[in-house]
């Protein structure tokens, strides 16, 4: 993408506009969605990693090319793989993160989703920048947008995480009309990609809603202990 005389090439700029939208995005969840400054300082530093992790795992995936000409780090990424790496890595951060610094799951999860849909749909606004006839691209960020602002609104952890599987279902969906995946011998990385998201999603959400059903018994007993001592 060339602005007047300067010329950035396109893998720079989807670096430097995913860390851009990583501060912008800290600062929407402290002033906006008034989220505490210790569960934005995670999502942050996730966001950042996952940019990184997308970008330099190309070293990983391809160490002889990068041996041979090193520069190829500033032109290429790792690609789905990369973002798949950087997900697994910010899964297990975030995990242990949480624990240790003993946060509410039920607070992260309402702050990192509107964060990460707006931080989805502003990163897929700047592909159309790049390709404004590109219409798969194009509908990407109308649904992304759109989801964002619905986000925003939702204040309930189970609604977001079933918003965010929709979400997920229709970028699969997508990306099988984007890659003609009827009249394809193959599925493609990003058809692969959002299905293993479907699937993580799915299994979190399960997983917080039977950790919220086995809680309710001891809430309940600890209720009546309290009555019976009144």
């Amino acid at each position: 993408m060339q602005f007047g005389s300067i010329v950035v090439q396109g893998e720079n700029l989807l670096l430097i506009s995913g860390l851009l939208i990583s501060y912008v995005m800290f600062y929407y969840g402290i002033r906006i969605l008034k989220v505490e400054r210790n569960i934005m300082d995670l999502i942050f530093n996730s966001l950042i990693y996952e940019v990184l992790i997308w970008k330099f795992s190309y070293v990983v995936l391809h160490p002889h090319s990068v041996l041979q000409n090193p520069m190829t780090i500033l032109y290429f990424n790792g690609g789905y793989i990369g973002v798949g790496i950087g997900i697994i890595f910010i899964v297990i951060y975030t995990w242990l993160s949480i624990k240790k610094q003993n946060i509410s799951v039920d607070s992260y999860t309402r702050a990192a989703i509107p964060v990460y849909l707006g931080y989805f749909s502003t990163f897929v606004w700047i592909r159309v920048m790049e390709d404004p006839l590109d219409y798969p691209v194009i509908l990407q960020a109308i649904v992304a947008f759109c989801f964002f602002i619905a986000a925003s609104r939702i204040k309930t952890q189970k609604t977001l995480l079933q918003l965010l599987i929709w979400f997920h279902l229709i970028q699969f969906e997508l990306a099988l009309s984007k890659n003609n995946f009827v009249y394809a011998s193959f599925i493609s990385k990003e058809v692969l990609l959002y299905g293993s998201l479907i699937m993580i999603f799915i299994c979190i959400s399960y997983w917080l809603e039977r950790r919220e059903t086995e809680a309710s018994p001891v809430d309940e007993s600890k209720d009546g202990k309290m009555q019976q001592i009144n």
